[in-house]
């Protein structure tokens, strides 16, 4: 059976295919020096275990998408400075218009909290994105490893009904130090 695993651990986004590791990828969750996953809008993301469907990534680009990984680059070179202005002015619409959310994001949806948490504390509304800037409201950032991290995702996807993906994020979300930002 195809199975494909994200695992948060120390500032390390760890993405497996039938427990074999494929790649990692740095990232953070909640603000830096905020280490409670229960303040709201903060803390980082609590540890637990979240589904992730490929189908539901939405993709803010303009001169690059998914499907055509060298768009951008041929876009850009033949554009020369101008292709470069397009992509830059872009992210920097992406950041003050929908926040420090980057080019691309996908939903987490909560399987199971590994602490037990009353209904009116929990949090919800997760995802993964990209940005600019370190750190999130709560969310996993993959900062400027999201084309990369999303190309993985859609290059791995079988489209037979197995393609959700499993992400653990561990009691140790954020790298040693993240505390102390």
């Amino acid at each position: 059976m195809y199975r494909r695993e994200i695992i948060l651990d120390r500032g390390i986004l760890y993405f497996y295919i039938n427990g074999e590791l494929i790649k990692s990828f740095p990232a953070t969750t909640g603000l830096p020096g905020v280490t409670d996953p229960n303040i709201a809008n903060q803390g980082p993301i609590p540890p637990g275990w979240y589904i992730l469907k490929p189908n539901e990534i939405n993709d803010y680009d303009y001169e690059y998408t998914l499907k055509d990984p060298s768009s951008f680059y041929i876009k850009a070179g033949l554009l020369s400075r101008y292709g470069a202005y397009l992509y830059k002015e872009n992210r920097y619409r992406n950041l003050n218009q929908k926040g420090d959310w980057g080019h691309y994001n996908v939903e987490l949806h909560k399987l199971k909290l590994k602490y037990n948490v009353p209904a009116q504390q929990q949090r919800f509304g997760f995802f993964i994105h990209g940005g600019i800037r370190e750190g999130s409201a709560g969310c996993i950032d993959v900062d400027g490893n999201e084309r990369d991290f999303f190309q993985l995702i859609i290059k791995t996807n079988k489209y037979d009904g197995t393609d959700d993906i499993l992400v653990e994020v561990t009691d140790t979300p954020n790298r040693l130090g993240w505390e102390n930002m």
